[in-house]
């Protein structure tokens, strides 16, 4: 079996954390980008032409060119837990598997959604600000740096998944009251086990003091936070993004910010990434800007690697891996 799996081959298009070439390099001839820095598009197509598999990331277009010129592809695991930067249904009709790294970035993106909060309403970065820039002249001012205190404040939560609920566990610790709102309602009876209640979607942002996203990006989350549905947020409201960039209409969120129509906002992701060096959002006063850092931990990071490399191993040895997202393949092209 060794001999057999030795002949084929896998693209690791990043140099990516924990132990993918420790599972992988004994049993696979391996082409890897040992770089933090993303292949171009010509070197991402004249290395993947005849590779068996793929490590990617969420930077790599892996769209229906790319999938049409792969001769041999026959797996693809996404260094992500999202997946829109892959063509599902070109590669599910190619027989292509595909695998994500779901559950083990929950905790990571939540502690990060916390901190940012705290930013937001502690003022937090105008303090580090004013501190290292040798500022702070006067001691004990009254008004000075006020912030906003989260207990019996409202959060509203955007897509209520894994990470939703990891944000309101901890949100809850602080004494903040949680309404959510979800593609599908929960029943009474996980809503009391949780102690969350449900709003639709305007009255959620018509209510909340700080809204957080935590959705998926598809047709029906594009730009879906616009400028009318801004307009319907509280004058001292906060809104913190850790999802998807695309879910937000920047363009309309930068007016609203310009125009004071919420206290501010803070994001991890951007529509574009990474953000262009003259992009007007790096002038605005009242945002917290992070550079996709939500699953940036060791732990998350490393076992992220670990479940790539595996479900790779698993597919080229004729086994159903353990983060299948095209279930549909197994009848195109059954491993077994």
């Amino acid at each position: 079996m060794a001999n057999q799996l030795s002949k084929k081959k896998i693209l690791i298009t990043r140099k990516f954390p924990g132990r993918i070439l420790d599972i992988l390099q004994d049993s696979f001839d391996i082409i890897l980008h040992d770089s933090e820095f993303p292949l171009s598009r010509k070197q991402l197509l004249e290395y993947s032409h005849d590779v068996d598999g793929i490590i990617c990331s969420h930077s790599d277009d892996i769209d229906y060119d790319f999938l049409i010129s792969c001769t041999n592809l026959k797996v693809i695991s996404t260094f992500s837990v999202g997946y829109d930067h892959i063509d599902i249904k070109t590669a599910t009709k190619k027989g292509i598997y595909v695998t994500n790294t779901p559950d083990v970035l929950t905790d990571a993106t939540a502690d990060l959604t916390i901190a940012l909060l705290l930013t937001l309403t502690r003022r937090l970065d105008q303090s580090q600000t004013i501190m290292k820039n040798k500022k702070w002249i006067n001691a004990g001012a009254p008004n000075f740096l006020l912030g906003t205190e989260l207990k019996n404040k409202i959060l509203g939560i955007i897509g209520f998944g894994r990470i939703g609920m990891a944000v309101s566990k901890r949100a809850q610790s602080f004494g903040m009251d949680i309404i959510y709102n979800n593609r599908t309602r929960f029943d009474v009876a996980k809503e009391l086990k949780f102690n969350i209640t449900y709003k639709n979607f305007d009255e959620l942002l018509k209510t909340s003091d700080v809204i957080s996203i935590h959705v998926d990006l598809n047709k029906s989350t594009l730009k879906f936070i616009n400028y009318e549905k801004l307009c319907l947020m509280k004058p001292n409201s906060y809104l913190i993004n850790t999802s998807r960039g695309q879910v937000i209409d920047e363009k309309s969120l930068i007016k609203i910010l310009l125009e004071d129509k919420i206290s501010g906002a803070a994001l991890d992701v951007f529509e574009n990434e990474p953000i262009s060096v003259d992009d007007e959002i790096f002038n605005l006063k009242n945002i917290i800007l992070t550079p996709h850092i939500g699953s940036a931990t060791f732990e998350a990071r490393s076992k992220m690697g670990e479940i790539c490399a595996l479900d790779v191993f698993s597919v080229l040895s004729s086994k159903t891996p353990s983060h299948l997202v095209n279930q549909n393949v197994e009848k195109i092209r059954p491993l077994v």
